[in-house]
């Protein structure tokens, strides 16, 4: 609760009454191109998100001189995390919630990179603080954005779409990194892999940031 309170601000209030709104006869149902590379973009989230949340434990565990912190790297994550909701705000206020979208996206792609790529103690901990400082926010501000690209009376709809869009990439994302892993159970080509897919995201994200339509969407 500590950690999502703050989230909720994110959120214009009359968010919260849409869903009760009727929608009128002559509404519009298009997708928007911006509203597609943020679905997209958040489904390819989706799938590093819970690659990083599913085997965070065992990237530490394996690292040699942390296998004893084991499943205390959540606390280094809860640590990351409680900052990380004011000073996205800000970060966003700035410079735009796409853009900074697209930042919090590299910087996880960086979480799941580092420890794919550097056995090391340094790296294992830098990534587990990048996890934590980057998943509460990237949510927010994509249902932030989903909120501003959509018209009032559509908007908790649109929310509950791109919440279910999300929800596909946590299915995909344990599926690639167990066929990836191989019978060795070893996750760090699946690591790669998922930095390389929210990577993906952090690019959609930043070429939806500087498309047509923009400061509208940020006003």
């Amino acid at each position: 609760v500590f950690l999502v309170t703050p989230s909720l601000r994110w959120l214009p209030q009359e968010t919260l009454g849409a869903a009760a709104q009727p929608r009128s006869a002559g509404a519009p149902r298009a997708i928007s191109l911006p509203m597609l590379l943020l679905a997209v973009a958040y489904f390819l989230g989706g799938v590093g998100y819970i690659v990083a949340g599913t085997f965070i434990v065992a990237i530490v565990s394996a690292v040699p001189g942390l296998e004893e912190l084991g499943a205390g790297a959540w606390i280094l994550v809860g640590l990351a995390a409680l900052p990380s909701t004011p000073l996205w705000t800000r970060v966003a206020a700035r410079i735009g919630r796409m853009t900074s979208l697209g930042l919090a996206y590299l910087l996880m792609a960086l979480s799941l990179l580092l420890p794919g790529l550097i056995a090391t103690p340094a790296a294992a901990v830098v990534s587990t603080l990048l996890f934590g400082a980057t998943f509460i926010a990237f949510g927010a501000l994509a249902v932030a954005e989903a909120q501003a690209l959509s018209p009032p009376q559509q908007a908790a709809r649109t929310i509950a779409l791109l919440t279910v869009i999300f929800g596909l990439g946590q299915v995909a994302g344990p599926l690639l990194a167990a066929s990836l892993a191989g019978p060795g159970c070893d996750f760090r080509f699946s690591l790669v892999v998922a930095g390389l897919v929210v990577f993906g995201a952090a690019l959609i994200a930043l070429i939806s940031a500087f498309g047509p339509g923009r400061k509208a969407a940020d006003a």
